[in-house]
């Protein structure tokens, strides 16, 4: 009730879950009910992603990621309702930006980058997305002056956009209190 998280019952084991990491790696607990921030916490080298080059990310480095992300976006204004359009490929700034955004309420409205232009543009227009983020091939086809102020390029660079790697990356990795959808 109330939003309360009910402990985790197995084997005669309570546990809850959501109030305590290390319950993610007590025998008997049920893992997926753990939340991904508290795996993090609790394993952080366990790995959370394998990119399509095969490269790995480990649960720690994604969350000190999330973090540092989900901050950028309040450093940029951006709060509870607020959107941030993604025109983005299959990989781990995708994963990071849905987390990053989810945790302090930011909306994500994923845009396929299979379209045209005019029709790129017209759903982040219409979404009202205060920023955007997008793959190095879309972001060139893009023209600057009819989209948000803040724009991220992915794998690349595009004038006009700020490599996204830069976001977050002066903000500490710890929790940006308090989160939105932090037991996601």
């Amino acid at each position: 009730p109330g939003g309360c998280h009910q402990p985790v019952t197995e084997k005669g084991i309570a546990v809850s879950a959501m109030n305590h990491p290390a319950a993610a790696t007590s025998p008997g607990a049920a893992r997926s009910d753990a939340g991904f921030y508290q795996l993090a916490l609790a394993d952080p080298d366990r790995v959370a992603i394998i990119g399509p080059d095969g490269s790995a990310l480990t649960s720690g480095q994604l969350g000190d990621r999330v973090n540092r992300i989900s901050r950028a976006l309040r450093g940029h204004g951006l709060g509870s309702g607020d959107v941030v359009a993604a025109i983005v490929h299959n990989g781990p700034e995708y994963l990071e930006l849905m987390r990053a955004a989810g945790q302090v309420g930011v909306v994500v409205v994923p845009v396929n980058w299979h379209l045209a232009v005019r029709e790129i543009l017209y759903i982040v227009a219409d979404s009202g997305a205060r920023l955007i983020v997008a793959a190095a091939d879309q972001a060139r086809e893009l023209p600057a002056g009819d989209l948000p102020p803040h724009r991220y390029v992915i794998g690349g660079t595009a004038a006009g956009w700020q490599p996204y790697e830069r976001p977050g990356g002066v903000e500490p990795g710890t929790a940006p209190g308090p989160r939105q959808a932090g037991g996601l």
